[in-house]
This record gives structure tokens, sequence and C-alpha cells, in this order.
């Protein structure tokens, strides 16, 4: 069995998306070829060519398993290191005693400096661990009820939850400036950021890519101050109207100067309220940016339980807590990517904001 890229070995990409189709549970956006190619081959940074990881039954000719895989750069402690965003691992059933879910792994580790993952099955976290992985069992995820008749029948709520939406319902809107954006204000607020925070890189390339070029989903991006002479900050966020009738806004990113970043969650509920948004949600692993949430009374799935709002939409689904779980790998400076304050990742990293494939 050999292991390696999918350029690497040869093997067409179509036959992957054909393996993803034919081994998960349910449609899933890495068999739709536009939506692959632009995912795992389309990427500005990591070698040119189709990145994902399989093992290779060269004998029978059969696709043994896969991770997809999308490398990209990782700021750690300002240091810029090979990362790659590991997402959906799958080995066919036939091959689950070969060792070859593990040798994919190895692979991978021994290919980058740093590995992140989310939304990890209780069948592949012991063979993470046991790689050196850590593991945060609940990404922090905070939402800001807007309109709580509209989202009331998709809640889980008690006496408490009701009368704190009453409380917490209210915006509050400080001064923010928007001005028009350039590729150099992205440039500039990911320097800033990485100053202070460990994070993909969030470059001029890496955000026009991610939000501009998406083949499904339409993304706005917005350059957001605090009025002063400041380098601002970089919203990002989705309207999504779902199938059960309300408005959601997701927040994809926020980072810049740290002075901004209060300015862009101003801006946020504003442009929720200009926009007939029910309710607005944002995942973040950083507290040095979550703090300004947390502050303006944006509910936090994992500690304010009297409030439980859906994680999945397409179709509705409520975890407990409504977040998903991730794991972290170093090669080197462990210490400083598991410093979880520094450490920001979002629904723009690793796979969390893909799309679903209707059946049939």
């Amino acid at each position: 069995m050999e292991v390696g890229t999918v350029s690497d070995l040869g093997v067409l990409s179509s036959r992957v998306q054909e393996f993803y189709r034919d081994n998960w549970a349910r449609p899933i956006a890495l068999s739709d070829a536009g939506f692959y190619s632009w995912q795992c081959v389309q990427t500005p940074s990591g070698p040119s060519g189709d990145n994902c990881v399989i093992a290779y039954d060269v004998k029978a000719d059969r696709i043994a398993g896969v991770m997809g895989l999308t490398p990209r750069q990782f700021s750690l402690n300002e240091r810029l290191v090979d990362g790659a965003e590991m997402t959906t691992w799958i080995v066919h059933e036939d091959y689950r005693t070969s060792g070859a879910g593990a040798k994919i792994l190895k692979q991978i580790m021994a290919s980058y400096e740093v590995l992140i993952g989310m939304g990890i099955t209780e069948q592949a976290l012991p063979i993470y661990l046991r790689s050196g992985f850590r593991f945060m069992r609940h990404i922090p995820r905070y939402i800001k009820v807007i309109n709580y008749e509209r989202i009331k029948p998709f809640c889980q709520t008690n006496d408490l939850g009701q009368r704190l939406v009453a409380k917490w319902s209210k915006t509050n809107i400080g001064n923010y400036r928007q001005a028009p954006l350039s590729d150099g204000d992205i440039d500039s607020a990911y320097k800033k950021a990485r100053a202070h925070l460990n994070m993909f890189d969030r470059g001029a390339a890496q955000i026009n890519w991610r939000y501009r070029k998406h083949p499904m989903f339409h993304y706005e991006v917005h350059h957001v101050s605090c009025g002063k002479t400041d380098d601002g900050a970089i919203v990002a966020l989705r309207i999504h109207d779902t199938e059960a009738g309300f408005r959601i806004c997701h927040v994809m990113d926020l980072f810049g100067n740290t002075q901004s970043i209060d300015a862009g969650r101003s801006f946020v509920e504003d442009y929720a309220l200009q926009n007939g948004v029910d309710v607005i949600d944002f995942y973040c692993t950083s507290s040095a940016i979550s703090r300004h949430f947390i502050a303006n009374q944006w509910f936090s799935v994992q500690d304010d339980a009297c409030l439980q709002f859906p994680h999945l939409f397409s179709p509705l689904e409520m975890r407990n807590p409504p977040t998903t779980s991730l794991i972290y790998w170093a090669r080197q400076g462990f210490s400083e990517l598991a410093d979880l304050s520094k450490l920001y990742l979002t629904k723009q990293d690793a796979d969390l904001d893909r799309p679903v494939l209707q059946q049939g």
C-alpha cells in the first residue's frame, strides 16, 4: 500500500471525489468537483496540485482511505510555518484493520509543522491522541439574539433563558467607521493580528480565495475601525436564510488591530439590524477576541445552558452543547499553540462552513 498526496501518486482527483460520495453517510460537498477543486487544488498556499493524502492499494487499484487536506501557512508566535487544515478522514471498511488510517496521519505529520481539524469522531479521536494531538471537546460559540420570536420554536430555553433574552436582545452599537476595503488593508490587519494571535494565514491572497472565490456561498468582507488612526479590523460574514424560516448571520472572521475589534462587533450588530437578521453566531477560540462579545451580552452556548440554539441548519440539528470539537498539533512550539487565549480559529477554518448537498 502506498501513501502520499493524490497528485504525487498520480491518482485522478475525480476518483477521490467518488470515494467521498460512496463512503460518506450522506451527500458531502467534497464529492462535488467544483467545491473539491476549490478547497483541495486551487488553494493559494502549499504545493501545486491535489494535496489530499490517500492510502492507495496498488495491486487492487483501489483507494483505501483519504484525508482531505488544505495547505495553509500558520503564524505561530509570529513565525510562519507550513500548516494544513485536515477534514473528513475516511478509511474504506475493507481496510480498517490494515493501518491505512494511521499511515495517512503519519504522512501528514511528516509534511507539516502545524495541523488543525474540527468535528472529530469518537472513532478517530484515539488515533489522534496517540499521535500527540490535543483535543478541545467544545469550540466556544457565541449567539446574539435579535428577534427571539422567529427562532423560539427551534431553541431550548428555560425561564432564565427567556428572561435573559428579553434583557440581552438589545444591541449595543458603539462608534465604528466603515471604510473601503483594499488588499493592503487586509494585509495590514493580518500583520497586526498575528503580532498577538496564533492563526492561519489571513493575508489578502488567502482572504480573497476563501471569501471571493468560494464556489457556493456568498460572503461579505468589510474594513471597520474605531475611528482613530489605526489599521482597523477585517470583518467577514455570511447571511443564511434557513429552511426553517429565520435569518442567521454567520460571523466568519474578525481580526486586526486590537483597538478595532469591538468596533467590528458593533458593525456586526448594526449590519444584522439593517438586514433583517434574527440571530447571529460566532465561533471563536481566542478569548482575546470573544471577550468583546461576552461583554456585550452574547450568549455562550458552552456556559449559558439556559438558551441553546441549533448547530446545523440543513437540516436543523441540536447538539449538547451546540458546537463542535477541535484537534491541534505542532511539531515545535506546542506550548505556544496550546495557549488558547492566543489561538484564533473561527468558522472560516478547517471546513467548518461547508455547504450541504441535497439528497438525490
